[in-house]
């Protein structure tokens, strides 16, 4: 070890000095930034990320186009075969994503969020959900304390298509196979083995997890797809050493950041490939590299912004702290478990990546990148309050792990494979590995149905779409998340604004039809009841319902009291 240190202690140094600079960008704005501007702060980051964000996706695209020159030199010696089973493979991915799972909601309500925030960032270029607006406009709105990534990404298609919550969902679902795609190339660049390659690519589009999320409109999804792009930069410039690999791999993790917030830890993986490059300390002299830096700096910049403006915020954790050692053991057990209980990731892939971790000397660096991959991301939610895949839908929260996952136990196969080859013959082994990696997906099948965790909200969502249908075009309606109503083409208010004068003689200016919905959050604490003393002013005429368990969804028509 001492010898490691002195072979590469410079850069352990620059990478160390490197950490901390972050550090206290992302520290500095929470104390230097005084709390009564921290509302004009979030109504300048609205529009500012909204535009630098687009920008961020525009530069990685044409920094792609640079990279496919030494990225096809990478993999010229591929063969045909291989690109056409590789072509099978995500033909069948394909068919999971887009038809198999059910196509529903499953982060409450987060998803009409994210579909409401693209949509403003299309229509006036602000990254705000809406509390009072219409389809087209969003007339007051506030900044969301989620990253807008994954809502800027989607704003691109809503610029010129119809916005609907399908077209969202159809762009998660291509992602996840465009990442099945970087699985087959990571895994490539990794082990120079195509076989290894085609296996961990089929693993992925194998995994149920994978499945049940392609189909919804969550960040996650998209933060994997990303986390994937930083990768493959980073595997491009440690085979070729060509700079525009470590610029896109840098932008690509600044944007991982954007899209959920531990995606900075890529940082980890990134700086354990770099810390191997004896060169490292030596490209301080190099422009671009330096550059490479100091751009991927300035695009965090409103990431650290935003984190500065919701500093309190306590992300919904209301009896213990958001992050501390006590959620750590019920995390670890639930989450330890999830990899060997055979319920929702088959145990033969868990098995198969432990074995894939062997030999780990002859593939130090390339085992190392994986391995640090999966422990950060494991290890960070293990302290969080909802870190537990058990909790509702944090399962999500473990599909980044897919991607070291499959790498490995498609190095597991063969691994295996060496010792087996002797008694085997090489095609009648990897047939067998395919029924038996199809069969231990059958086991788990039953884990990608809707599930009942939360029908209620699920009810109350599907109902208010429904009769969201029904109503006038020109109709206004009041309720606890007007995102679903402007997203589902009809104008929208929160349940608030029934309280304010001037919003009030606004809408009813423009229509009479105006409506309450009695939502989920209606009727649970701490929002239980309040709708009665906010549209204490309005007469109620109760239109429809439905029954739902210990809950009623209930369309009222507001008229104003005489």
């Amino acid at each position: 070890m001492k010898a490691l240190f002195e072979k590469y202690k410079d850069n352990f140094f620059l990478l160390i000095l490197l950490n901390c600079f972050i550090l206290l960008l992302f520290l500095v704005p929470r104390f230097i930034i005084p709390s009564f501007m921290l509302g004009i702060m979030c109504q300048v980051l609205a529009v500012i990320v909204s535009y630098t964000l687009r920008l961020h996706l525009v530069l990685l695209i044409v920094l792609f186009f640079f990279l496919l020159s030494p990225l096809l030199g990478q993999l010229k010696k591929i063969s045909n075969k291989t690109w056409i089973i590789l072509g099978l493979i995500l033909i069948v991915g394909f068919c999971q994503f887009w038809f198999i799972a059910p196509d529903t909601h499953r982060v409450y309500f987060d998803e009409d969020i994210y579909a409401n925030i693209a949509a403003n960032i299309a229509a006036d270029g602000r990254a705000l959900k809406t509390n009072f607006g219409t389809p087209d406009q969003c007339y007051e709105g506030e900044y969301n304390k989620d990253p807008s990534g994954m809502p800027a990404l989607i704003s691109l298609f809503y610029s010129f298509l119809p916005v609907s919550e399908y077209l969202a969902s159809r762009i998660t679902v291509i992602l996840t196979l465009l990442t099945a795609f970087l699985v087959f190339l990571l895994a490539y660049l990794l082990f120079k083995n195509e076989l290894l390659s085609l296996f961990a690519s089929g693993i992925f589009v194998l995994l149920p997890e994978n499945i049940i999320w392609a189909p919804t409109i969550a960040a996650e999804p998209y933060f994997v797809f990303f986390a994937a792009l930083t990768l493959l930069g980073i595997l491009i410039y440690g085979r070729t050493q060509n700079n525009f690999a470590l610029l896109f791999s840098l932008l690509s993790l600044a944007y991982a950041a954007q899209v959920r917030p531990e995606g900075l830890l890529l940082l980890l993986p990134v700086e354990f490939f770099l810390f191997f490059d004896r060169d490292f300390s030596k490209k301080l002299s190099d422009k671009f590299f330096v550059g490479s830096w100091l751009l991927f700096l300035v695009f965090l910049l409103p990431q650290f912004a935003t984190f500065a403006a919701f500093a309190g915020e306590s992300w919904g954790a209301t009896r213990a702290p958001m992050f501390s050692w006590v959620h750590f053991m019920g995390n670890f057990k639930a989450n330890f478990a999830y990899f060997f209980e055979n319920s929702r990731t088959p145990l033969l892939v868990s098995l198969l990546a432990i074995i894939g971790i062997f030999p780990f000397r002859k593939w130090f660096k390339e085992k190392g990148l994986l391995l640090i991959t999966f422990f950060v991301f494991f290890t960070i939610f293990l302290f969080f309050y909802a870190g537990s895949y058990n909790y509702g839908t944090d399962v999500r929260f473990s599909l980044i792990l897919n991607l070291p996952l499959t790498i490995l136990a498609a190095c597991g196969i063969l691994l295996l494979n060496s010792t087996l080859l002797k008694r085997v013959n090489s095609l009648a082994l990897n047939f067998i590995w395919i029924i038996l990696l199809v069969g231990s997906f059958v086991l788990v099948y039953p884990a990608i149905p809707i599930g009942e965790e939360s029908s209620n909200v699920r009810a109350s969502h599907d109902y208010m779409v429904e009769v969201l249908s029904d109503l006038p075009e020109n109709s206004y309606m009041l309720s606890y998340d007007p995102c679903i109503v402007v997203i589902n083409g009809r104008k929208g208010a929160q349940t608030f604004y029934a309280t304010r004068q001037d919003v009030m003689d606004r809408i009813y200016a423009e229509t009479d039809q105006v409506y309450f919905y009695k939502d989920i959050w209606s009727q649970i604490p701490p929002y239980s009841g309040k709708w009665r003393s906010l549209l204490k002013d309005y007469d109620l005429e109760w239109i429809k319902g439905l029954p739902f368990g210990k809950y009623n969804f209930d369309l009222y028509r507001m008229r104003r009291k005489s």
